[in-house]
C-alpha cells in the first residue's frame, strides 16, 4: 500500500514532504512485517510445544536460505535498478516462514494466512523482475503498470483472508449452539 500511496501522492506534494513520508511509511511498513513474522513465529512455536534442537536448526538454516537468496537476487539486479535491501530479505523470510509452517503447524488458518503472506512475497519479487526489466527496456508505461501490481495482489491475498476465515466460521460452530 506504501507504494501506490507513494505514486498517487508523488507530483502532489513538495519533494521536501515527500522524502520524510517515504522514509517513515518504509519504517512503519519494515515494523509492521517484523511484527507479522514474529507473531507467526509465536503462534508455530505455540501450536507444536516449543521448539527442538531440530526444529530451531531447522529455523535457522531457513534464515540463512532467505538471506542466501536475497544476497544472490540483489546482486543479479543491473546497475540503476533500486531495490530495497530490507524488502527483499522480508519477501524471502515470509516464503521461507510459509515453508516451515506448512511442516510443522497442524493448523490450517496459521498455514494459510502465511500461505497468503507468501504469495504477496511472491507477486513483490516478479514486480520487482517487471519493474527490472521495464527498466533496461527503457519503458516507463511498464514501468508504471508494474508498480500496481503489488496493490492488485494485495487485494486478492486480503479476499483470499477473507473467503478462508468466513469458510472457517461457517465451521466452527457458534456458542450457542455449543451450549445445548
Amino acid at each position: 500500500m506504501r507504494a501506490l500511496l507513494l505514486f498517487v501522492l508523488y507530483r502532489h506534494i513538495e519533494t521536501g514532504t515527500y522524502s520524510p513520508l517515504y522514509s517513515g511509511l518504509w519504517l512503519a511498513e519494515i515494523l509492521l512485517g517484523t511484527f507479522v513474522a514474529v507473531e507467526l513465529i509465536r503462534r508455530l512455536n505455540r501450536g507444536i510445544g516449543g521448539l527442538t534442537g531440530r526444529q530451531s536448526l531447522l529455523m535457522l538454516t531457513t534464515l540463512c536460505a532467505a538471506c542466501g537468496l536475497t544476497w544472490i537476487t540483489l546482486s543479479m539486479l543491473p546497475a540503476g535498478v533500486r531495490a530495497d535491501r530490507i524488502q527483499v530479505l522480508a519477501w524471502f523470510v515470509m516464503l521461507a516462514l510459509f515453508g516451515v509452517i506448512v511442516k510443522s503447524s497442524r493448523h490450517s488458518n496459521l498455514i494459510r494466512i502465511s500461505a497468503g503472506l507468501a504469495i504477496f512475497s511472491l507477486i513483490q519479487l516478479l514486480t520487482l523482475a517487471g519493474r527490472t526489466r521495464a527498466f533496461m527496456n527503457r519503458n516507463e508505461g511498464a514501468y508504471v503498470a508494474w508498480s500496481y501490481v503489488p496493490a492488485g495482489g494485495y487485494l486478492a491475498v486480503v479476499m483470499l483472508w477473507l473467503a478462508v476465515l468466513q469458510e472457517e466460521s461457517e465451521r466452527t460452530p457458534s456458542k450457542s449452539a455449543r451450549a445445548k
